[in-house]
């Protein structure tokens, strides 16, 4: 069977092409491509074990079987460049989750998640932060898959949605080049009660990093660097599990709440 192997990110700049074509034998698996391509093309052979592999916007298991006629995505891990595409903005068709060039609004992307049953409403930003490991940052360049990205992004809000059946999620992430003090993403979690925002909030942005293809390249006064955990395997099958560690504390009502002030004045929160 004759199936094509779509690269991305350092795949591509090691290959020189976006695009391989690759014969295999029939009953073959998304294993079999991978190892036929480890063996003909040296170049891509560190980066394809760490890579994950879909088609038709669903991530496969390295057993799963092949087709004539398949086209093969290979995403390496997030965090590492795509060229980027002339999107301006892209949207999920309930409008929550957003990839745009254009430069984050919070207040706007907690609006999509305001209700009347909503007692707290959680705003988290990332920012591009100047210093890194002492290396000091001028800007960051985010590009994505972008289908993949919305899908993936709709996907988080449909777990949020059956963890926590009250709470409701967006999230916004910039695409582009952006200098350091600029929002990269931004998600907003309501629920009606703060410790319900809190989870699906923590809960968002981990699995936003474990599963949707969006790369970063980081330029600094000495050069540029692909970064993220390009030396782990990358596996969005994998479910996400919190360690009691990771999860926000609770906020005691003193710290939030204290005389004269309110809880939306001190962090956006109604009622309890």
């Amino acid at each position: 069977m004759r199936v094509t192997a779509c690269l991305f990110g350092p795949l591509r700049h090691a290959e020189g092409t976006d695009t391989l074509t690759v014969d295999l034998g029939p009953d073959s698996r998304v294993l079999d491509l991978m190892l036929a391509l480890m063996a003909t093309r040296p170049a891509l052979r560190d980066l394809l074990p760490r890579c994950a592999f879909a088609r038709d916007g669903d991530y496969l298991s390295l057993d799963a079987h092949l087709a004539e006629g398949d086209a093969l995505l290979i995403l390496p891990p997030p965090d590492a460049p795509r060229d980027a595409g002339d999107l301006d903005a892209l949207a999920s068709p309930c409008g929550r989750f957003l990839l745009t060039h254009r430069p984050l609004d919070a207040a706007a992307v907690a609006a999509k998640v305001a209700h009347p049953q909503a007692g707290a409403i959680l705003t988290f930003a990332g920012t591009v932060r100047e210093w890194t490991r002492g290396r000091r940052t001028v800007a960051l360049t985010y590009t994505a898959y972008e289908p993949m990205a919305l899908r993936t992004m709709a996907q988080i809000g449909d777990e949020v949605a059956q963890r926590w059946p009250e709470a409701r999620l967006a999230i916004a992430h910039r695409l582009g080049t952006l200098a350091v003090g600029e929002l990269s993403i931004v998600i907003a979690a309501s629920a009606p009660h703060r410790a319900q925002a809190y989870d699906a909030s923590r809960y968002a942005i981990e699995r936003f990093k474990q599963i949707v293809p969006i790369w970063k390249k980081e330029i600094g006064e000495d050069g540029m660097a692909w970064v993220g955990h390009q030396g782990d395997t990358w596996d969005p099958l994998k479910p996400l599990e919190l360690s009691p560690e990771t999860t926000a504390p609770p906020v005691p009502e003193a710290a939030c709440c204290r005389e004269g002030e309110t809880k939306a004045a001190r962090g956006g929160l109604g009622n309890p």
